[in-house]
């Protein structure tokens, strides 16, 4: 039973995937001090640094552990450890609310960037999360063992399937030369 018991654990770890999480905006890659985490399904990410990369100017107050984001018209106001946000003055209640991981405060990506008018999309191969803010609408395009992503679904003559933007990145994937400026 112990020999069962030892080779069971040990396949469970071999057989373990674990992966960095890796954010996206547009086709940029988001470098962050501290990494993307899941904390209860939900992706957190550092605030400023999802703010800054959506083009958000981001202010924070350490007297109530606030951040307040806003891009053009709308202003984001989320506070650690509090379930309720505020988008332009309305509530919202969080799944999960921000928090201090290593020393950097932590925001729901969907929620952050859902709030300033951007998509958001995941490859769970990769752990990609990919927020489409200047990409926003655009339909994307790929093949199974291809290098590049396409907008034309016909470029090249090529049979593609329609994905997201998280894929095309969290596969390393490059845009076309020919429908992609």
């Amino acid at each position: 039973m112990k020999k069962i018991l030892s080779f069971v654990i040990t396949l469970m770890l071999l057989t373990a995937h674990v992966f960095a999480i890796d954010l996206y905006v547009d086709t940029t890659k988001v470098e962050t001090d501290t990494p993307p985490t899941v904390v209860d399904g939900r992706t957190l990410v550092p605030v400023r640094a999802i703010f800054e990369a959506i083009g958000a100017t981001v202010e924070w107050d350490a007297a109530t552990s606030t951040a307040t984001g806003v891009k053009g018209d709308v202003t984001v106001v989320i506070q650690i450890d509090n379930n309720t946000a505020y988008v332009n003055g309305e509530e919202k209640i969080l799944d999960v609310p921000a928090q201090l991981i290593n020393d950097r405060t932590m925001v729901p990506a969907r929620f952050v960037s859902e709030a300033m008018g951007c998509d958001v999309t995941w490859y769970g191969e990769t752990g990609t999360v990919a927020v489409a803010d200047e990409t926003k609408g655009n339909h994307i395009y790929v093949t199974k063992t291809g290098k590049r992503y396409h907008y034309d679904s016909s470029c090249n003559g090529g049979t593609y399937y329609e994905t997201t933007l998280a894929e095309a990145m969290g596969r390393g994937l490059t845009p076309c030369d020919k429908c992609i400026g």
